[in-house]
């Protein structure tokens, strides 16, 4: 992202910059969903707000880190996985492993969570087939 980034801007340190503060703007969305999800939609409102504010956060979005971009994966796997058990669908599926999939190439914990969601899916598959 931060390569396609500098081809408009020019300079990969600002586009890295821009890339950190979009997808940290963007932690709102999965944040709010799953929020709604577990407690309500006050519960997820506040949720939101107290992340806009939250100083290591938005340390976070106006730094070249990875951590906004894993954040924002992060959540957004989590949200994607959760569909995949609720709805099964095959495109939860694609969707869940490919934000997977980045949240590993951004960092390599990404993989652990991916692999736990795997063994997670298989124990399900294998308790419907009982």
């Amino acid at each position: 992202m931060t390569a396609l980034f500098s081809l408009s801007v020019g300079d990969i340190e600002l586009s890295g910059c821009l890339v950190s503060v979009f997808l940290g703007a963007l932690l709102i969305f999965p944040l709010f969903f799953m929020a709604r999800w577990a407690f309500g939609n006050r519960i997820a409102i506040i949720s939101c707000m107290l992340a806009i504010i939250y100083p290591n956060l938005c340390e976070f979005s106006s730094s070249v880190l990875t951590e906004s971009t894993f954040f924002f994966l992060f959540l957004s796997g989590l949200i994607m996985s959760w569909m995949v058990f609720t709805r099964g669908r095959p495109i939860f599926y694609l969707l869940a492993g490919l934000t997977w999939g980045l949240a590993f190439l951004t960092r390599a914990e990404g993989s652990a969570y991916f692999v736990f969601l795997v063994f997670i899916v298989l124990f399900k598959l294998f308790r419907e087939k009982r």
